[in-house]
């Protein structure tokens, strides 16, 4: 009985699915004993019979579709595939059996047979929603994305709740550069499920392509918001505050997931790359070692290890973690190019070429690899092959204008070609008009050829561009030439101002002699008067020590100035209320409030006229048409009772005095490039005042 219920099962099976509905006892039999083998695991046999059962009937299309998949176990891929071929012969025109042939194809890793199937599939049923979603991912996977978008359009008509074919369609349209939509699929899919986080940052992540940092960190707080616990939350809101340009909200969330995440050294990472980019380098190092505990052979993070150390200068250091990370990574020439620039730094210039050759080995058509391989040879005084990498880095980038600049550099240095070396200058300054260096090049050459006026035009346009001391210094060796001495004097003067050194000072001093008294005296008013109007807008304070009769106090005075040459004074509570200001314009003084002006002692508001009388800006011009008297290291003008007297070095003023008022400045403070009186003492004759002002240390240049 339990037989007969087999086979009356087999037999059902055979009359629903296969066309054996014909009656062939024989074939029947024989396909019977075949299931049966395969049943209990006897291939070989199963194989036998089912081949049987197909030469007795060639139309028993379910027999042709499990013995492919025998032959496939059976590792006997080309039987498989001629099956395959006789299936489609026999039925090919029906979608179900398109289907499973895709199907099989797809087993078989046959994609592109595959795809051809499925199109048939689709084109006999065109609701077919596997062959469409099939058909999808195919063209998705070989980039042909407008067919991938028009296949998942199509399927999710039919399946329009279908969270993962969405997110599919959203991907590309990401890629065909279609944002908007894009940015409603993913609305749609958060929609339908809200607790989809990587919706979220899908959506950051279109922000962030398209620079809209604001709506970046919206969607990464979404996310915080929706999953507070989580600690990757950290992370994103980390990189989205860092897009954003919050470095302390950045530091802080990254902070707060690197505590957390303790096997993930992603926080840290970010963290290294916060310092780094705030000059916090040894913090940065710090950080990027926590990686390197886990990462030991990470060339990324040996490399940030290893420029982070030389910008320390701590070059040996740096080297060593530079060779790391080529070992890690040899065929990386990046890490070859730092190694190179750690070695110029350095100054170890041949190991330098040996980085820089193999950087463009890697890299054949990184250009400024062979700019500085140029340099490194130069230093060396190979000038053959110094020439050779310059020209190959201006061949693979002819707008490298630093490279053609030392091109001309090499030349005029070797004092060879000239003219090669003119037209190069004048190219890279083509390309670059504001880049002094490359005017200073051209500048010395014509200065070399005794081209000085050429030069003097060269270098006046370096001076308009930018202050620094080279060119002034330039310009006044150039004025020396043409025998123009005031305005040697001039630049010469102005150089040392800026930064002063002893080559300039012997200069300075030499042409100085040149120059009537007379003359001198004019010229080291302005300059004097130049380095006053020079002077930022600051702010500063002075520890003040008030001497009056029998009268003495210390208190703090606070001052600023600013370029309409106003001065802000703080009166301190000494003679008057507390938070009186007195503001200092053009020679008149105004108090702040001014209804306190008539409660302040006269003798204050008198003391303080005096004072502003003395400081006025017209006062220099009062000893411009006076001749100094030169003695000690110091010019002497004196005129009508007035008196000023300047260092006839620097031309800053040590003392002025008028009306019974004598103001000595007894030494500076330096900030940057200005000078700003740091001890100073006030007298008032008659009245018995002195004033001590010590300080401006807590010197602030303002905007």
């Amino acid at each position: 009985m339990k037989n007969f219920t087999i086979l009356f099962l087999v037999f059902l099976f055979l009359f629903q699915n296969s066309k054996l509905l014909a009656l062939n006892t024989p074939a029947y039999k024989t396909f019977l004993r075949g299931t049966i083998s395969l049943k209990k695991g006897n291939f070989d046999e199963a194989v036998k019979d089912y081949e049987k059962t197909i030469s007795l009937d060639k139309n028993a299309l379910p027999v042709y579709k499990d013995l492919l998949y025998i032959y496939w176990q059976l590792k006997k891929e080309e039987k498989s595939f001629k099956l395959a071929e006789k299936i489609d012969e026999l039925d090919g025109k029906n979608s179900k059996t398109t289907s499973f042939l895709a199907q099989f194809y797809a087993f078989a890793k046959k994609n592109d047979t595959a795809r051809i199937f499925w199109e048939k599939t689709l084109k006999l049923d065109p609701e077919d929603e596997t062959a469409e979603a099939c058909l999808a991912v195919y063209y998705q996977q070989d980039n042909k994305l407008k067919e991938a978008k028009k296949h998942w359009e199509h399927f999710l008509k039919t399946q329009p709740d279908n969270i993962a074919a969405y997110f599919q369609l959203a991907l590309v349209q990401e890629k065909l550069n279609m944002t908007k939509a894009a940015l409603n699929s993913y609305d749609k899919i958060i929609e339908m499920n809200p607790d989809l986080l990587d919706a979220y940052l899908a959506k950051a992540r279109i922000y962030e392509s398209e620079k809209r940092y604001d709506l970046v960190l919206l969607e990464c707080q979404k996310y915080a918001k929706i999953y507070p616990d989580n600690p990757y939350a950290f992370l994103y809101l980390g990189k989205a505050y860092f897009t954003a340009g919050d470095m302390e909200k950045s530091e802080e969330n990254f902070l707060k997931a690197k505590k957390e995440i303790s096997d993930d050294n992603t926080a840290a990472l970010w963290l290294g790359q916060i310092y780094e980019n705030s000059g916090q380098t040894k913090k940065a190092i710090d950080e990027y070692q926590t990686v390197m505990l886990k990462e030991k052979t990470n060339p990324t993070v040996l490399t940030k290890l290893a420029y982070c150390n030389a910008l320390l200068k701590k070059y040996s250091k740096a080297e060593k973690f530079f060779t790391k990370a080529a070992s890690a990574d040899s065929e990386n020439s990046g890490i070859y190019y730092s190694m190179g620039l750690n070695y110029l730094d350095w100054k170890k210039y041949k190991k330098a070429a040996q980085c820089f050759n193999k950087t463009v080995e890697l890299s054949p058509d990184f250009s400024d690899a062979y700019y500085f391989l140029g340099f490194a040879y130069d230093n060396l005084r190979n000038f053959k092959n110094a020439e050779i990498s310059i020209l190959t880095a201006i061949e693979k980038n002819k707008t490298n204008a630093k490279a053609i600049n030392l091109l001309g550099e090499i030349y005029f240095k070797n004092e060879i070609k000239f003219f090669e070396a003119e037209q190069l200058f004048i190219q890279a300054i083509n390309l670059e008009p504001k880049n002094i260096f490359y005017l200073i090049s051209l500048g010395k050459l014509y200065f070399k050829q005794a081209k000085f006026l050429d030069a003097q035009k060269v270098f006046v346009t370096a001076a308009n561009i930018m202050t620094i001391n080279v060119v002034y210094e330039l310009l006044g060796d150039t004025h020396a030439a043409l025998s123009k001495d005031i305005d040697a004097w001039r630049n010469y003067a102005f150089a040392y101002d800026i930064s002063p050194n002893k080559k300039l000072k012997a200069k300075l001093k030499n042409i100085q002699e040149k120059i009537p008294t007379q003359e001198l005296s004019k010229q080291m008013i302005l300059r004097s008067y130049g380095n006053f109007t020079r002077t930022p807008n600051f702010k500063t304070s002075y520890a003040a020590k008030v001497h009056s009769g029998l009268f003495s106090k210390k208190l703090l005075l606070n001052f600023s100035y600013n370029k309409e040459k106003e001065m802000v004074v703080d009166l301190p509570n000494l003679f008057v209320l507390s938070g009186i200001t007195a503001s200092i314009k053009k020679g008149n003084i105004e108090f702040y409030p001014k209804a306190i002006e008539n409660k302040i002692q006269p003798e204050i508001i008198n003391f303080i006229r005096k004072v502003t009388k003395i400081i006025d800006e017209n006062f220099y011009e009062k000893f411009y048409q006076t001749q100094a008297q030169i003695k000690d290291g110091k010019m002497i003008y004196e005129i009508d009772g007035a008196k000023l007297i300047l260092n006839s070095e620097t031309a800053l003023i040590e003392e002025f005095a008028q009306d019974g008022i004598t103001v000595s400045i007894k030494s500076h403070n330096t900030f940057f490039i200005h000078k700003i009186p740091s001890k100073i003492t006030i007298d008032i004759s008659g009245e018995d005042i002195k004033i001590n002002l010590n300080g401006a240390n807590s010197f602030q240049i303002l905007n």
